[in-house]
């Protein structure tokens, strides 16, 4: 499944936590009204939140995205759904997803399957030379009493 999402981060209190549920199933309706996904993302989605899953096995995704999504053929939105944090209800996102494609059960592509492995081989790269830059930026002077 690829996957579009918007994520709301209320402000903490419980007014403003049912406020980001009805500004989320607002959205929803928005979007399925014809408003443009992009520009209500630009403007609502929580900056510190990834705004796409791609080519993702469902049975994979969080068991609360993977329900939302269940039946949601492409181009399609979900329902408003909580993301809850675990003795934290007032924490609580909401996320709203649109299915970009789907492809069926079976083996990954090598397109697919390379990309991956360029984007983790990226990573790792990336945290070396940051470490790397770390190591040669620290000075340890260890004296003996």
């Amino acid at each position: 499944v690829q996957a579009r999402h918007i994520l709301l981060m209320p402000v903490i209190d419980s007014t403003n936590a049912a406020a980001a549920r009805i500004r989320a199933e607002e959205i929803a309706r928005l979007i399925n009204a014809g408003a443009s996904f992009d520009s209500l993302q630009r403007v609502a989605h929580d900056p510190g939140e990834e705004k796409e899953i791609a080519n993702y096995p469902v049975d994979s995704l969080l068991p609360t995205y993977a329900k939302a999504l269940t039946g949601v053929d492409t181009g399609k939105v979900t329902v408003a759904f909580p993301l809850e944090v675990a003795g934290q209800p007032l924490r609580t996102k909401w996320a709203v997803a649109r299915v970009m494609s789907r492809a069926p059960a079976g083996d990954m592509s090598y397109e697919i399957v390379r990309e991956r492995i360029r984007q983790i081989l990226g990573a790792q790269l990336g945290e070396q030379s940051f470490l790397s830059e770390l190591r040669a930026k620290t000075y340890v002077d260890v004296r003996s009493p």
